[in-house]
Parts: structure tokens; C-alpha cells; sequence
């Protein structure tokens, strides 16, 4: 499916799956800390996705030495990405047609319950409960490797995309 950054929400029925550039457009994270490598808009108020982080990847060679680690800052972040990517899908432009992006604006709980390692795939099932006022409340599950490793909380803003990160070049001119 092809959708606009502008108006990503135009023409979305779910079930829709979201890869490269059509999750590129939903979010502004590149390099290293693009985390999210897949979407699946499942209704307007539940997201799945999933990432996977390489073993040479930045910020895993030292979480732990010798062993590596995923951080688990770096599981929140990919939850956020998948949730605020759907929130975007979502969610039309404001009235003035501004882009949207979701951002982390709270983070309520998190609980890991197994480690997760480098290589392993991890999947995640969000949904949004309450919003007020471009506020959203997630929360979901994660598994790794088909196995549950965690289940976490956290607010989610919808804000204006040029607020949060400058006009883009193009409106500049």
C-alpha cells in the first residue's frame, strides 16, 4: 500500500502492513536508532510490529561485554516507534494539514521477564486505551523468540512534526 507522509491515514483498512519506506514515512528515526522493522495496523486502536537488533549494533557491545544484551531502553523505544508509526497511520493531519508524529511523552510501566539477545526477533502487540487531547495511553506485550520477555505502559503524544523537529527543507523554500 502506498499512502502520502502527509496524509498517511487516507485510504487505510485494516488489517495493513507497513515496511521501509511506507514505515519510513510514519516515522523520523533513521540509522541506529530506527529500531521498529515492521508495522501491522491491526484495527485503529491496536498495533503489532516487531524488531530485531544486530549484534555489531550500536550501544550492544558494551550491555554486556562478551554477552550482549538488549537494553531495555532500546525495547521501549521500539514499542513507541511501532505505536507512535500507528498512531500517525491512524490519525488524520490536523486541520491545517500539519504532519503528525507520535512521541514518548510518559512512561507508565515496564516489566521485563527474560532477557532479550541480539539476533532474536522480538514481537510486539500494542493498544491504545485512553486519549485526551492528542494524548494516548499504550500498553502491550512483547515476545522473543515465541516466548513472553516483557509487557509495558506509556503515553504517547500526537504532536506536529515541524514543532518537534523543524520544518522540513522542502517548506522551507
Amino acid at each position: 500500500m502506498s499512502m502520502s507522509a502527509a496524509s498517511p491515514s487516507a485510504a487505510l483498512a485494516s488489517p495493513v502492513a507497513f515496511h521501509g519506506t511506507e514505515l519510513h514515512a510514519l516515522i523520523p528515526h533513521r540509522g541506529d536508532i530506527l529500531f521498529a522493522s515492521a508495522l501491522t495496523v491491526v484495527s485503529r486502536d491496536h498495533f503489532q510490529g516487531t524488531a530485531c537488533w544486530r549484534v555489531d549494533q550500536a550501544g550492544l557491545a558494551g550491555h554486556f561485554p562478551g554477552a550482549p544484551i538488549v537494553p531495555a531502553v532500546f525495547l521501549v523505544e521500539a514499542a513507541a516507534q511501532i505505536a507512535g508509526a500507528g498512531l500517525v497511520a491512524t490519525r488524520s493531519p490536523d486541520a491545517a494539514g500539519a504532519s503528525r508524529i507520535g512521541v514518548m511523552a510518559g512512561i507508565r510501566r515496564c516489566n521485563f521477564t527474560r532477557p532479550v539477545f541480539p539476533g532474536q526477533t522480538v514481537h510486539f502487540d500494542l493498544r491504545l486505551g485512553r486519549a485526551t487531547a492528542g494524548f494516548a495511553l499504550c500498553s502491550g506485550d512483547l515476545e522473543a523468540d515465541g516466548r513472553p520477555a516483557g509487557e509495558l505502559a506509556f503515553i504517547l503524544a500526537l504532536a506536529d512534526a515541524d514543532a518537534v523537529l523543524g520544518p522540513s527543507p522542502a517548506k522551507e523554500h
